[in-house]
């Protein structure tokens, strides 16, 4: 046999073992899926009224409640943020700095207007 297809039929080998180790895996895995459902369903046949209602109600409805309401939150939050900063750039300058700075700027126009001889 030629040593190429020698160490091609090895790796051929060890992976029909792993396929077969995968298969019989995945068979546990569907037995043990199937015990757990119908453990599930007899204990669901064992449930009191209250305890339906705290399944349903309080482990089910009231997490995804308190999830959407954290999410709401979260993002007003967010919005009231960048709505905060975007008032604090517009309003950053407070009139006297800009009365302060329209005057110096005035002076300048008008200095620059008197050298080029318009009055």
């Amino acid at each position: 046999m030629d040593e190429d297809l020698a160490d091609e039929y090895e790796v051929l080998e060890a992976y029909l073992g792993l396929v077969n180790q995968e298969t019989q895996a995945n068979r546990k895995i569907k037995t043990a899926q199937t015990a757990l459902d119908k453990k599930v369903i007899a204990k669901y046949q064992q449930l009191t009224v209250d305890e339906i209602k705290v399944l349903v109600i309080e482990d089910k409805w009231f997490n995804s409640l308190r999830q959407e309401v954290k999410t709401e939150m979260d993002s007003i939050s967010q919005r009231l943020t960048g709505r905060i900063k975007e008032l604090a750039e517009r309003y950053g300058e407070t009139l006297p700095q800009l009365e302060t700075e329209v005057a110096e700027l005035s002076d300048k126009v008008e200095g620059h207007l008197q050298k080029m001889g318009i009055v």
